[in-house]
């Protein structure tokens, strides 16, 4: 039983499965690299002094930081969840089969 999805995983729909997990891997990353990019392109727009420039963009955009942080977590995360899926689908074993 997978709670995220409050559903049970089985034969009929683990495509559905991975498509979702590979979907919300793909926003993570995506998410991820937006703030990086936002952040960064910010710090290069202010230009002068990097101390004072990384200042103000942690200061007047800790949202997109902590946005790009929470997105590499979820990406780290969904990535492993995503490669462990992958490893099965390989093997052709469940999860079951993977545990016992």
């Amino acid at each position: 039983h997978c709670p995220w999805i409050g559903n049970c995983i089985g034969h009929r729909n683990y495509r559905w499965f991975l498509a979702f997990l590979f979907s919300a891997l793909c926003n993570s990353v995506f998410n991820c690299a937006l703030g990086v990019f936002v952040f960064v392109g910010g710090l290069v727009a202010r230009g002068g002094d990097r101390a004072d420039a990384l200042r103000f963009m942690f200061a007047h955009y800790w949202d997109v930081a902590l946005g790009a942080l929470v997105g590499a977590a979820c990406a780290l995360w969904l990535g492993t969840l995503a490669a462990y899926h992958a490893h099965l689908l390989a093997r052709g074993t469940t999860t079951n089969e993977d545990m016992k």
